[in-house]
């Protein structure tokens, strides 16, 4: 078996965010620096109480990876602590 966080699949992350420009390169920025790929992305156009809804669909990548990524994008003054992270069965 191999550590938890060194396990590899696709993630479901759904994240709350200000709608402002430049808030999504902020997240991709976060992803692409930890080498994780988005498979799919969508934005929601209704504001919730916590923000703009946006849900990330990534191609397969290390739990570790994500973690890491996820630390930097909850960093972001633009982005809500809520989020909901779900590790996809391939």
């Amino acid at each position: 078996l191999i550590p938890l966080q060194q396990s590899v699949s696709p993630f479901y992350l759904r994240l709350h965010l200000q709608d402002k420009p430049g808030v999504l390169a902020g997240i991709t920025a976060a992803l692409g620096r930890r080498g994780i790929s988005i498979a799919s992305i969508h934005q929601s156009d209704t504001p919730q109480a916590h923000g703009i809804p946006v849900v990330i669909t990534t191609h397969p990548t290390s739990q570790g990876a994500l973690a890491r990524a996820l630390k930097g994008i909850l960093a972001l003054k633009t982005v809500s602590r809520r989020h909901t992270v779900l590790r996809m069965l391939a």
